[in-house]
């Protein structure tokens, strides 16, 4: 497991390890280092396979963490995020039971920072945050009792329907549409 920059650093460990570890879980990654992975492809991470081929990397972001977006802006080497639905990752909710689009049947409180342990809300491995059951589940081999915001599908593409509402709106044709009118969308390319 690794949050925060240790994502980055774990990367970079796991593409120079000899031997296979059985899972990596990450959370409020700040990002992987560009390069060392690649969009729908961990296979090059020395971790086992979760099944049907792909590797057991797992990963969530609280909708309220910004701290770990500055890590993976448009000026850092780091912008792969794991979270994201294509990623390769398994990807769990952690912003807390019935919040946005969530429909895990696993209870908690959603993440308020960055944090891994937050006094004055929920961090990740707070012992009443959704992150943190989650990560007892994958740990304890219960993913039948996670419902992913995205997993590995097959060659064909990814399973996509349970993730946030920002993240479909980043994929909709609707925004991709008012995107290319936007008066930056130009300057970008």
């Amino acid at each position: 497991m690794a949050h925060s920059y240790g994502t980055n650093m774990s990367i970079h460990a796991l593409t120079r390890t000899a031997h296979d570890v059985d899972s990596f879980i990450s959370f409020g990654s700040s990002g992987y280092p560009d390069g060392l992975v690649e969009d729908d492809d961990l296979g090059n991470l020395h971790v086992k396979d979760a099944g049907g081929g792909h590797p057991a990397v797992y990963a969530t972001d609280g909708f309220w963490d910004w701290t770990s977006n500055i890590g993976r802006g448009w000026w850092s080497q780091n912008s792969f995020n794991p979270a994201d639905p294509g990623s390769g990752a398994y990807i769990f909710d952690s912003d807390g039971t019935g919040q946005y689009l969530d429909a895990s049947p696993i209870d908690g409180e959603g993440v308020t920072s960055h944090s891994r342990h937050d006094g004055d809300g929920t961090g990740y491995l707070d012992l009443d945050a959704q992150a943190f059951i989650t990560v007892m589940e994958v740990l304890n081999g219960q993913h039948d009792r996670i419902d992913w915001i995205a997993e590995p599908a097959d060659e064909d593409g990814w399973d996509l329907e349970h993730h946030h509402p920002w993240r479909k709106l980043e994929r909709s044709s609707t925004w991709r549409n008012l995107e290319e009118r936007l008066p930056w969308s130009e300057e970008r390319e």
